[in-house]
Order: structure tokens, then C-alpha cells, then sequence
């Protein structure tokens, strides 16, 4: 009997956008990857896009993104289904989502992404005033 293949998080990052060819819709660029952020006054809404590229067997997945405050004590901000799928000709997909993030105050912010078979990724990001 053949073993099920599951999908895996490929990459994740957050950036400031993602540019994709008009013609395929793949992904030709990542702008601005980041790992931390500045801002004058707390609290704030920063627009951010976090991409995810999923690997493996083709079909139709689910996930959940997450977005938490580090803390303490550690907080989920907020959770978010997601559906994608992995066309059978090619095994890879990306997804990019566009969020309008609150940052309450300084700190570490933590945004994950989890699939149904429990492989899971994150990307830590460290907000402040600028120095």
C-alpha cells in the first residue's frame, strides 16, 4: 500500500508584498522581508503580508494562520481559516495573506501557520520605537 503524502510549509515569511508574474500568477518577487518593524506612537495598524508556500502531494488542504503577542503572558490576537490547494501538475502553491495588523504595544509578535496534519511554521517579528 502507498504511503499518503502529506503537504509541507515549503517557506513563510512576512514582508511587505508580493509581486507575481501577470501571465502564470507565480511568485517573482518578495519585497521587504521583515523581522522588525518601528513606530513613532503605540498603538498602530500596519498593513503586512505574510506568504506561505506549501509543497507535496496534490489536493485540497486546510490551515490556520495565527497572529499572537508574545507578552507576557502570551496572547492569540486572532485565528484564521484558510483553504488551498496543490494542482496536480506542479506539487507546489503559494498563498499570500494581506492583514491590517494592530500593534497594541512594543514588543514580539509571533504569526503561524499550521496545516491539518500538524506541520506548523512561524515567523517572529520585534516591534519598537525607533532608537
Amino acid at each position: 500500500m502507498a504511503e499518503v503524502q502529506q503537504p509541507y510549509i515549503d517557506m513563510f515569511t512576512v514582508c511587505e508584498k508580493v509581486e507575481c508574474s501577470p501571465d502564470t500568477r507565480d511568485v517573482t518577487n518578495i519585497i521587504g522581508i521583515r523581522h522588525r518593524l518601528t513606530f513613532e506612537e503605540f498603538p498602530v495598524v500596519h498593513p503586512l503580508t505574510l506568504y506561505a508556500r506549501f509543497n507535496g502531494c496534490d489536493g485540497t488542504y486546510h490551515g490556520v494562520f495565527e497572529a499572537w503577542w508574545m507578552g507576557p503572558p502570551s496572547e492569540r490576537m486572532g485565528q484564521y481559516p484558510f483553504t488551498f490547494v496543490i494542482p496536480r501538475d506542479n506539487w507546489i502553491t503559494d498563498k499570500t495573506f494581506k492583514v491590517d495588523m494592530p500593534f497594541e504595544e512594543p514588543g514580539f509578535y509571533e504569526f503561524r501557520i499550521m496545516l491539518e496534519d500538524g506541520d506548523y511554521i512561524a515567523h517572529q517579528l520585534y516591534v519598537d520605537y525607533p532608537e
